[in-house]
């Protein structure tokens, strides 16, 4: 029971970290469009 909750704490947190992770692709790829936009 203790480790099925680790688990899923776990999980939790890495599926958080996934979402951090993508957010901050997405803008530093808008920044990129925008200087590639601005040359």
């Amino acid at each position: 029971m203790l480790l099925k909750s680790f688990v899923c704490c776990t999980n939790r947190l890495f599926n958080l970290h996934l979402q951090l992770h993508c957010r901050a692709k997405e803008k530093q790829h808008g920044g990129l469009q925008k200087k590639a936009g601005g040359l």
